[in-house]
């Protein structure tokens, strides 16, 4: 996952996120992976299409995440930046710059 995002965006992926139902699934593969769980969500859904809108359906999925780098909190707060062939693609774009 790591290296496609990179070779498709231009810079690392550095945290996995998913979010499971447990009315019909327990997690328990993202936890032996893992992953660890941030919560439930509110129940809410993302609606297709234009700006985004939510509609709620009141069925909480239990969220997980997981770092696909062991300095995702630094990259991800300012303190590194990424590896320089992910920051050179990365610095020149609309989106920023990493440092």
């Amino acid at each position: 996952l790591r290296t496609d995002m990179a070779k498709i965006n231009g810079y690392p992926v550095v945290l996995a996120k998913t979010f499971v139902d447990r009315r019909y699934f327990t997690g328990a593969s993202y936890r032996s992976a893992n992953f660890f769980s941030l919560g439930f969500t509110r129940g809410f859904e993302q609606v297709p299409g234009g700006p985004a809108r939510y509609r709620y359906h009141g069925y909480q999925k239990e969220i997980f995440m997981d770092a696909l780098d062991r300095n995702a909190k630094r990259i991800l707060t300012g303190a590194e930046a990424p590896a320089p062939d992910a920051q050179a693609a990365w610095s020149g774009t609309s989106c920023g710059q990493w440092m």
